[in-house]
């Protein structure tokens, strides 16, 4: 048993004195529980601030207010990266991100995170020395007392090495266009939605270089391979966002134009056959174009069968034009 003893004078010409005996066995037993609480505290405090160095060490953070300017970032993200302590610290979010990742992508992401939802993804991350890396990223959003959005969280995982796998896998190696594999799975894709229309459709586009074959001849495959490669770099440039080009083999190249009607599946043909007609190369170099228009019953057989007759009609009414069928 835990007391108390207290003594105070009592009578003092008499010598007496008052003891008073209290028996304090219980708050003497919290006195106790709460030394070994605060001991575990004091340790959980430590592990924690353990465990924030290993985080901060380790892990790819970013920290963001309610208006996506940068508050905190890890020691890893900044080592990772090549940034120094601090030097992104009231960015906005943004300075770190490919300028190549459509508005519409960071303004699907905005409205996921300002509606509450975790946001994950892949992007492109741009290092201090202009890097581009691939990360895999988590985003998540906090709420302060007052239920309002106050701050994001973003995690990044390194996905470079897998990125490129999947670039060598989808990619041909001399135009740096899709391949015909790639071009092939997103082709399945259009087909399977159904709210396409006539004046709402998608089309596939079939083109080839006419003489490529003298090219080759007089010129030798080397300059042969820089024409292609020109070629698919003015093609990609006039090709609107949301339309897909491809090397479809040799000198041929294959689009995927989506949201069109024949006339405007021919117009932007045009387009791309006038712009090739307006390269200023070491040789001139013309493209023959032919058209399909996907309707109601079409397949991935009659939508390319029909793309290479029509190209096959351009070929024999001259080249260096458009047809559709």
């Amino acid at each position: 048993m835990q007391l108390q003893v207290t003594i105070s004078p009592y009578i003092i010409d008499q010598a007496m004195v008052m003891i008073a005996v209290y028996d304090i066995s219980d708050l003497h037993e919290l006195k106790l529980t709460l030394q070994k609480q605060m001991k575990k505290i004091e340790h959980l405090n430590h592990e924690l601030q353990h465990d924030k160095q290993i985080i901060d060490d380790n892990l790819l953070i970013v920290k963001t207010d309610g208006e996506f300017h940068i508050i905190e970032v890890s020691k890893a993200f900044n080592t990772f990266f090549g940034f120094e302590k601090n030097e992104l610290v009231d960015s906005q979010l943004q300075v770190i991100c490919s300028d190549k990742i459509p508005v519409s992508e960071y303004a699907q992401m905005k409205n996921t995170l300002q509606n509450g939802q975790r946001w994950s993804g892949e992007i492109e991350i741009i290092s201090k020395n202009k890097q581009a890396i691939w990360v895999d990223a988590v985003v998540t959003p906090w709420s302060n007392n007052s239920g309002s959005l106050s701050s994001y969280t973003a995690i990044y995982h390194d996905i470079t090495d897998k990125k490129r796998l999947e670039l060598l896998a989808t990619t041909d190696p001399l135009t740096k266009l899709y391949n015909r594999y790639k071009f092939d799975e997103i082709f399945g894709i259009m087909l399977m939605r159904e709210h396409w229309k006539t004046d709402d459709s998608f089309a596939i586009v079939m083109a080839d270089i006419d003489h490529f074959k003298q090219i080759n001849d007089v010129y030798g495959h080397p300059r042969g391979d820089e024409v292609l490669v020109q070629i698919a770099k003015v093609l990609s440039q006039t090709l609107q966002n949301g339309d897909v080009i491809a090397r479809w083999g040799g000198e041929e190249f294959i689009f995927l134009l989506s949201h069109v009607s024949a006339s405007k599946a021919i117009h932007v043909a045009e387009k791309l056959r006038m712009a090739v007609e307006q390269l200023r190369l070491f040789v001139d170099v013309r493209l023959s174009f032919g058209v399909s228009l996907f309707v109601e019953g079409d397949t991935h057989a009659t939508l390319l069968n029909r793309a290479d007759t029509a190209l096959y009609k351009a070929k024999k009414n001259g080249r260096n034009r458009v047809e559709i069928v």
